[in-house]
C-alpha cells in the first residue's frame, strides 16, 4: 500500500493486469475507513474514473442492450452513456480488449462487431450515436444471447482464439421467452462465455437475472434502481470484467447449437410420442439412406427414451409404409440407435400421403400412442410426392387430430417442392419446415430439430362424465388454477366470476389424487404505505414504478402457484384460466405477463365484454384457447361448457 496522500491509497494488485483505489474519508482520521470498490460502494473524494486500467488485458466483450417498448428514450440514452463510459477504462485495440454491441428487441440491431473500431475515440461515438430500435416492442433476450454467442464471436468478425469472452446483459423487462432466455444462457456459458446480467429497475425478477448470469451471482449480478443508477456501477463492472480469468485453454467451438448431450437437461422427463419417417425411395442413393439413419440417431440421443417419457417409432416410405420400430418397443436407447442404424431400404415411388394417412389412422391411435402427450411427426423426404394433391390433404387431417409435423427437406428443392413441405409442416411453417443442401450437413439441424421437438406442449384431453352426470377430467393428475383482478373489476364483478367458478368445481368430480383447483384473486400491492418516520425512503418509494397489480398476479402464477408449497403436483397437468375485463386487458405490461405464463403452462384466456379487445387476437396467437363471452352473465352460463378446454 503506497499512500497518496489524505484522500486516497492505491493498492496494487497480485495480478498486474488491474489495480484499484480505496478511499478513505478525511475527516475521519481515527478511524480511516476503506471503501473497496464494489456495486455498494459510495465513492467521495476519488476520482475513479483514469484509476482502473485493464492494462495489458485482453478479452472479446459483447454488450446486449435492451432497446424494447418499456425503455424511455431518456433512459436508452443513460445506457450507451454508460457503456461509454465503461470503454472508457478499457486499452481497446486488436491486442488488447475488443468491444460489439447488439440492441435488441423482439427483433436484434447489430450496431457493431468486435473487430470493427480499433480506436476508443471513434467506438465510444459509435456508441453514443446508437439509436433506439423501434417501433415499441417486446423484450426477446434469449434471441439476442443466442446471436452474440453463435455469432460474434466468430473470427471473422473479430473472435479471437485463448481470449476471455464476455456478454454483458443491461434489460429492465422479463424476456418474452423465458424458457429461451435461459436455455440459451446456458449454452454461452456451455461455449466458456463469461456471462454478466444488469438487472434495471423494481420489475426485474432476480431468478432470470441469475439464470443468465455466470457463477457465483454475486460477481456476475448487478442490480440498480434505474438506469440513473448505472453510473453508480460503472468501475465495479470494469474491475469484475477485468477479473475474469482467461481462458488458457483451446476455444470451445462457437457453434449455432450446443452438444446433445447438454439439450437432454431440457427435454429429460418431457412425455411424448415421436415417429421419424423416412423416406427410402429410389431417389435415395444408399450411402444417403444412412446418413438419413445417422442424423435420426443423434436426434434421438437429445431424447429421454422410456415407455414412461419420450417414446419413439421409426416407420420408412416409397410407394407403401412399413413400421420397422412400433412405438410400444421396449428398447433401451442404446438399443433403439442400433436397431435404427441397421435399417435397409427397399426403394421404390415417393409416396408421402399414404405415410401420413398411416400416422393419422393407426400409428397414433388410441391403441398405439398414448392420450395427453404430444403427437410429433418428423418427415425426412428428398422429393416431391407422387402425389401431392394427396399429400397436402392428409397433412391437414392430421393437423385438424393434433399431430404435430416437422418437415424436412434434403437436396435441391423446387418451388413446388417448397410447397409441399410447408403444407406437411404445422403452424407456423417456419418453426416445424427445415431445408438443407444435402445429407451431409443434416447433422446441422439435429439440436434445433431436438429442442424444437421438447418444446411442444401436451395437448388436452377431452373431459368424461361419470354415471352420476357430472364433469370429470381423466384420471391423468390436472392442476388448474383460476385468476382474476378483484380489485380491477370491484365487487359485483368479482361475485360472478366466483359463481362461475363455484359452478365448475360443482361438476367436477373433485378428488386428492385427480382433480385440483386453485383461485388467485388478490395481489401484493406495490404501493406500500409509507411510515412517518422513514423520511429518508420517502422520496425513492414515491419515485419507484408502479406495477400493475394484475401483472404481479400473473407473475405469482408463474413463479408460485403450481409450486408444491401451494398444493402443486409435479407430474400434473398445470391449466392456468385467466379472466380478462377490457378495462385492464390494454395493458402491454399485462399482455406479455400473459404470454410467460403461457409458454410454463397450458392457458386459457376468457375475454369478458361486449367491445372488442384491442389486443385480444394478438394474445389467442400465444395462449392455448381464448373464449370471448360477452359480460359475467354469459361467463356463469357457459363455463361448464369449456371445461373441455380446461381438463
Amino acid at each position: 500500500m503506497v499512500d497518496m496522500g489524505n484522500s486516497s491509497y492505491t493498492m496494487m494488485s497480485h495480478s498486474p493486469e488491474w489495480w484499484m483505489i480505496f478511499c478513505h474519508r478525511p475527516f475521519e482520521p481515527s478511524n480511516q475507513r476503506l471503501y473497496s470498490m464494489s456495486s455498494e460502494m459510495e465513492v467521495t473524494g476519488c476520482d475513479m474514473t483514469d484509476s482502473l486500467r485493464c492494462n495489458s488485458r485482453k478479452a472479446d466483450i459483447v454488450f446486449l442492450l435492451d432497446s424494447s417498448s418499456s425503455v424511455w428514450h431518456d433512459d436508452f440514452v443513460k445506457q450507451t452513456a454508460f457503456i461509454q463510459s465503461v470503454i472508457e477504462t478499457f486499452e481497446i485495440g486488436d491486442n488488447h480488449i475488443q468491444v460489439g454491441v447488439l440492441t435488441f428487441t423482439h427483433d436484434l440491431h447489430l450496431n457493431f462487431h468486435l473487430n470493427q473500431y480499433n480506436g476508443k475515440d471513434e467506438m465510444t461515438k459509435a456508441v453514443l450515436a446508437i439509436q433506439q430500435i423501434g417501433p415499441p416492442a417486446g423484450t426477446d433476450t434469449g434471441k439476442a444471447i443466442q446471436f452474440a454467442r453463435s455469432e460474434m464471436f466468430k473470427p471473422e468478425n473479430g473472435g479471437r482464439l485463448g481470449v476471455t469472452k464476455i456478454i454483458i446483459v443491461i434489460t429492465d423487462g422479463y424476456s418474452l421467452d423465458a424458457n429461451m432466455t435461459i436455455r440459451e444462457s446456458h449454452f454461452a456459458k456451455e461455449a466458456g462465455i463469461k456471462m454478466f446480467a444488469i438487472g434495471v429497475g423494481f420489475n426485474m425478477e432476480s431468478s432470470e437475472l441469475v439464470a443468465i448470469a455466470s457463477q457465483p451471482e454475486q460477481e456476475y449480478v448487478i442490480k440498480v434502481d434505474n438506469y440513473g443508477g448505472l453510473k453508480t456501477i460503472k468501475d465495479s463492472l470494469a474491475a469484475k470484467t477485468c477479473q475474469v480469468e482467461t481462458n488458457d485453454s483451446p476455444d470451445p467451438v462457437v457453434n449455432d447449437e450446443p452438444a446433445p448431450g447438454k439439450i437432454l437437461k431440457y427435454c429429460g422427463g418431457k412425455p411424448a410420442d415421436i415417429y421419424f419417417v423416412i423416406d427410402e425411395s429410389n431417389s435415395i442413393w444408399p450411402p444417403n439412406f444412412t446418413k438419413q439413419l445417422g442424423f435420426v440417431s443423434n436426434v434421438i440421443d437429445a431424447f429421454d427414451v422410456n415407455q414412461n417419457h419420450t417414446r419413439v417409432g421409426i416407420v420408412l416410405f416409397s410407394d407403401s409404409e412399413h413400421v420397422e420400430i412400433p412405438l410400444n418397443n421396449n428398447l433401451t436407447k442404446a438399443e433403439l440407435k442400433t436397431r435404427v442404424r441397421q435399417l435397409k431400404q427397399r426403394y421404390g415411388e415417393t409416396n408421402t400421403g399414404k405415410a401420413i394417412a398411416f400416422l393419422r389412422n393407426t400409428g397414433f391411435s388410441s391403441v398405439n400412442s398414448r392420450p395427453g402427450v404430444a403427437h410429433i411427426a418428423i418427415v425426412i423426404t428428398d422429393g416431391q410426392s407422387m402425389r401431392p394433391n394427396v399429400t397436402k390433404h392428409e397433412a391437414r387431417l392430421a393437423h385438424k387430430e393434433g399431430i404435430y409435423i416437422f418437415a424436412v427437406g434434403v437436396g435441391d428443392i423446387s418451388r413446388d417442392h417448397d410447397q409441399e413441405l410447408r403444407s406437411l409442416a404445422s403452424d407456423p411453417d417456419d418453426n416445424f419446415k427445415f431445408a438443407v443442401d444435402d445429407y451431409d450437413v443434416l447433422n446441422q439441424i439435429r439440436n434445433i430439430l431436438a429442442i424444437k421437438t421438447c418444446q411442444i406442449k401436451a395437448p388436452y384431453v377431452p373431459i368424461l362424465n361419470d354415471a352420476q352426470g357430472k364433469i370429470r377430467c381423466p384420471s391423468k393428475l390436472t392442476d388448474i388454477v383460476f385468476a382474476y383482478d378483484s380489485p380491477g373489476i370491484g365487487v359485483r364483478k368479482s361475485k360472478m366470476v366466483r359463481k362461475s367458478i363455484a359452478r365448475i368445481v360443482k361438476h367436477i368430480k373433485m378428488t386428492s389424487t385427480n382433480t385440483r383447483i386453485g383461485v388467485l384473486s388478490q395481489y401484493h400491492l406495490t404501493d406500500k404505505d409509507i411510515k412517518l418516520n422513514t423520511t429518508r425512503s420517502l422520496l425513492k418509494t414515491l419515485r419507484a414504478p408502479v406495477q400493475s397489480g394484475f401483472s404481479t398476479l400473473l407473475q405469482r402464477i408463474r413463479l408460485h402457484s403450481f409450486s408444491t408449497s401451494h398444493g402443486g403436483r409435479k407430474n400434473a397437468n398445470k391449466v392456468a384460466v385467466v379472466f380478462l375485463d377490457k378495462y385492464i386487458h390494454n395493458s402491454k405490461d399485462i399482455s406479455d405477463n400473459i404470454r410467460r405464463v403461457s409458454l410454463k403452462y397450458n392457458t386459457i384466456v376468457i375475454n369478458v365484454g361486449r367491445k372488442t379487445l384491442s389486443n385480444s387476437k394478438e394474445l389467442c396467437k400465444f395462449t392455448d384457447k381464448c373464449i370471448n363471452v360477452k359480460g359475467y352473465h354469459a361467463a356463469v352460463k357457459m363455463l361448464p361448457n369449456v371445461m373441455e378446454f380446461v381438463c
